[in-house]
């Protein structure tokens, strides 16, 4: 009959595996194979009457390579493996009591250790390099673009601010039990090469506890990401125009009276136009205005004005907000010119320099707190895109006119609402 048993042990502890190991053949329950990849805490153990005699002998794996060799050496002096801890520990059985201990002394047993820690260097060394590797994206803006990390906590709180802190916990966690094994294991084979077998730790389920919080630490993760890539949480799609509470421009007051326009639908528009909320920005709006102009003279531009408005819920957010918009809006545009550049050979042949970028520059402006204004044009478009970022107070906006239109007048009309909103 099988019974599986909490381990009450660390992984670090020797001295507490192997002694826990023999109480439980003491007690007629002899030790199956160990749980690998999915180990919560759960030990296999086969009810078997000559366990009762029996000895049960750690030993750490020093050298797989001679792993079948070993054991059967091991064999022939009566010591039979049964089964790895980990990546650890080989452990081996004994049923003649007559039988001289696999290691004479702790002096001898500390020798075995050498390798074992020396792979646990390797092991914390590489444990870095991963979680390098996995928050890559998270260092490179760190490094090139700090803003952007507080503005995209900001934008989506509840996601995003549980699930970092989640992702930090476990990190840490992980690279605090990677240093912690090593540290523990070079203090067990310092206390052995001095003739010291140390005494067992206590008892306290450690590994269970570990494996189980880094299971419900999954699952809430798994959750959050679900949960924002959904959009349900927070994203309203507007329908119309009547649903915009918020300041903005229309795109029908920036042309003259004589100018015909065929405003875009939402598939034209390459978006739909959106609201979102969050507990440090309850309203967040996305929205864009096309149309194709015909003028007096029978001259066709196409008009685009994209808006984006946020309400935060003081100035101090609203400065963060503004400050990762403009790092947003710097990065984009750097990867857009990197992307054309190195397509020019092939997609852009007759325009290799059709991405110009212009200027950006902070703007004073009498009515509003903040303003940044970066400006491109494409060589084969006759009117510059001109882009907006914006702060009133606890307002803050980002404006995009393209194809000719008046961006000076729909900044002021914006500037005026913002300013009668407030």
């Amino acid at each position: 009959m099988v019974i599986k048993k909490w381990l009450p042990c660390s992984m670090w502890d020797f001295t507490g595996l192997q002694d826990w190991i023999n109480e439980q053949a003491a007690a007629g329950y002899a030790l199956m194979a160990w749980p690998g990849v999915w180990d919560i805490g759960r030990i296999s153990f086969q009810e078997d009457p000559t366990a009762r005699t029996a000895r049960y002998r750690l030993e750490p794996i020093d050298d797989r390579i001679w792993e079948q060799e070993r054991n059967e050496l091991y064999a022939q002096s009566s010591w039979t493996f049964i089964t790895k801890i980990h990546k650890l520990y080989a452990v081996y059985r004994c049923d003649d009591p007559e039988v001289p201990e696999l290691y004479a002394d702790p002096e001898t047993l500390s020798l075995t250790f050498k390798k074992l820690i020396k792979r646990q260097w390797i092991d914390m060394i590489f444990a870095f390099l991963w979680v390098g590797y996995w928050m890559r994206d998270v260092i490179v803006d760190l490094f090139t673009a700090p803003a952007l990390i507080p503005l995209q906590l900001i934008l989506s709180t509840e996601i995003l601010l549980p699930l970092y802190l989640i992702m930090i916990v476990g990190i840490s966690a992980f690279l605090i039990r990677t240093i912690q094994r090593l540290i523990r294991l070079r203090r067990l084979r310092k206390q052995l090469a001095l003739g010291v077998l140390p005494k067992a730790g206590k008892r306290r389920y450690q590994e269970i506890c570990d494996n189980w919080s880094a299971l419900v630490m999954f699952l809430c993760a798994v959750y959050l990401v679900v949960l924002g890539i959904s959009g349900d949480m927070h994203t309203q799609y507007l329908e119309s125009r009547e649903e915009w509470d918020f300041p903005h421009v229309a795109l029908e007051e920036l042309v003259s009276e004589n100018t015909e326009l065929r405003m875009y639908n939402d598939q034209e528009l390459l978006f739909s136009d959106k609201f979102k909320h969050s507990a440090l920005v309850p309203e967040q709006y996305e929205t864009a205005q096309g149309a194709m102009a015909t003028l007096i003279d029978g001259t066709e531009l196409e008009y685009r004005l994209y808006i984006d408005y946020f309400r935060t819920e003081s100035p101090a957010v609203a400065e963060l907000v503004y400050c990762g918009k403009i790092a947003e809006r710097q990065r984009e545009l750097e990867e857009y010119r990197k992307n054309w550049e190195e397509n020019a050979s092939t997609l852009h042949i007759n325009e290799p320099n059709a991405y110009d970028y212009v200027r950006q520059e902070a703007l004073d402006d009498s009515v509003l707190d903040d303003l940044y204004v970066f400006t491109y044009q494409f060589s084969d478009r006759e009117h510059p895109n001109v882009h907006y970022v914006g702060r009133y107070n606890e307002q803050v906006f980002t404006m995009m006119c393209t194809g000719g239109i008046d961006g000076e007048a729909a900044l002021e009309i914006l500037t005026q609402r913002l300013a009668t909103e407030q």
